[in-house]
């Protein structure tokens, strides 16, 4: 079986947190649905976290996922105006019907602030993501220079 890395940074205080299903609303869901958003690299990770942080933290981790590839699908066609600030109703409804749907373990979706990267919308409630194993979670000093 063929599997995929996500990936999610966040505080080192809060390592045990990673990959935790929540009901805060995003971009593409309303909070109505338990979710759990991940990126496909580390990199776009880190540029998601740091879009919602006023300070960078010195010490962050780095939450590394295993998915099965065959259980992600991708959105063939984008809502106009997906990536538009604040975040719009009917793209959040569109990641709700596709939660409650429960088709897939995750939604392939493009990332806002990092071009030509993708994040992936994650289903706690799929059968197959009582599969999903955590491989590692690393600790690092954020660059000095992320910080001015």
């Amino acid at each position: 079986m063929d599997t995929i890395t996500a990936f999610q940074i966040d505080q080192q205080d809060r390592r045990e947190d990673l990959f935790t299903p929540t009901c805060t609303p995003a971009r593409w869901t309303s909070g109505r649905c338990p979710a759990v958003y991940a990126s496909c690299a580390a990199s776009t990770a880190l540029l998601e976290f740091l879009v919602h942080q006023e300070l960078v933290p010195s010490t962050l981790c780095c939450g590394r996922l295993a998915l099965r590839a065959d259980a992600i699908t991708t959105l063939d066609v984008l809502p106009e105006g997906w990536n538009d600030w604040p975040y719009r109703p009917d793209v959040q409804q569109l990641g709700d019907d596709w939660l409650v749907s429960c088709q897939a373990l995750a939604l392939r979706i493009p990332s806002a602030v990092a071009p030509a990267s993708f994040n992936l919308l994650i289903n706690p409630r799929h059968p197959a993501y009582s599969e999903c194993a955590l491989q590692f979670v690393e600790s690092f000093r954020a660059d000095t220079r992320l910080r001015r």
